[in-house]
């Protein structure tokens, strides 16, 4: 579970739905720390307390206000190179667990994180992304159902144990999302599929048959995360079809989405890098990008948040 939030900040009404999606996160006891991050190139208070920022008719905006009461808050600014790249180092200095975004084909900082930098940045990042989808601040709901992308890849694995964690905090449920694309390469399935299958298309029985293959890749990871959540806390939907499309309309139903950096797993077609850069211009719910940890000593997949991952029996996010 996380403990340190780093909220990236603009004083507008993108940032307001960062912070918006930040306090709601900070809600379980185990948080104990939240910065408030205005990341600038250049910047004549770096290091300081910025001033009081203000909106367009002049009321005051108040970053630091309306946090959980057990939440040490500070709100400062930060200068380097480009935001994205002062975000970055400013959350690994601070030992950040989770970054929080506003809209990201609005916000700065956001559209530079997913944009040209995107690789760089999520590449090396220790942190999952959380970004908050436009107008958050004014159509935020309680977080009582996530839905994560999964797809048997070790990306996705990370994807799911972060998603455990977050919905054991908030006594939530969970959906397990597995979006299985028209005509998948037959190499990323196993010989109980027949070739035939991957013609033009799905016939009734063939999209059965592959479904039903899906659901048995995936059940021990369904039974693990109902083990920490509870019986009838977790379900797995299989969907065929394009997995951004579902993946967006899935989103609509539930408080947040949680999907890997990247990958593309044996249990289906979800190619996770280039989803999530599009889902996060476009997601109606929260988005939450989880990156896959480095090795540890317990093997691939083992680091930090380990403790939650260990009860669903996932892969550490």
């Amino acid at each position: 579970m996380y403990r340190k939030i780093l909220v990236g900040y603009g004083a507008d009404r993108h940032a307001e739905g960062a912070l918006t999606l930040a306090r709601l996160l900070a809600q379980p006891e185990a948080v104990e720390e939240a910065v408030v991050l205005e990341a600038h190139e250049k910047s004549d208070f770096a290091g300081q307390a910025p001033p009081i920022p203000r909106d367009a008719a002049g009321a005051r905006l108040t970053p630091t206000s309306d946090w959980p009461s057990h939440v040490r808050v500070t709100h400062r600014i930060a200068s380097g190179g480009s935001p994205a790249e002062t975000l970055s180092k400013e959350a690994d200095q601070e030992g950040a667990d989770v970054v929080v975004l506003g809209a990201t084909h609005r916000h700065t900082l956001g559209r530079m994180l997913f944009g040209t930098t995107a690789g760089s940045v999520l590449r090396g990042a220790k942190w999952p992304v959380v970004v908050a989808p436009d107008g958050y601040s004014r159509s935020s709901a309680p977080l009582a159902e996530l839905a994560v992308a999964v797809d048997g890849s070790e990306e996705a694995g990370a994807a799911l144990a972060w998603a455990v964690s977050v919905a054991a905090a908030f006594s939530a449920k969970l959906r397990l999302l597995t979006v299985v694309e028209a005509t998948p390469p037959i190499d990323t399935w196993g010989q109980d599929i027949p070739a035939e299958t991957w013609g033009t298309g799905f016939s009734p029985d063939q999209a059965d048959q592959i479904l039903e293959g899906v659901r048995s890749r995936l059940a021990p990871e369904l039974a693990a995360a109902e083990a920490t959540l509870g019986e009838g806390r977790a379900e797995l939907v299989t969907i065929v079809g394009d997995a951004q499309q579902e993946l967006r309309h899935a989103a609509e139903s539930v408080q947040m989405l949680v999907v890997g950096s990247h990958g593309k797993g044996r249990a289906g077609g979800v190619l996770l890098g280039s989803v999530s850069h599009g889902l996060s211009r476009s997601c109606p719910a929260p988005l939450a990008v989880v990156p896959t940890p480095p090795a540890g000593p317990g093997g691939p997949g083992t680091g930090a948040g380990e403790g939650a991952a260990a009860d669903s029996g996932a892969t550490s996010a």
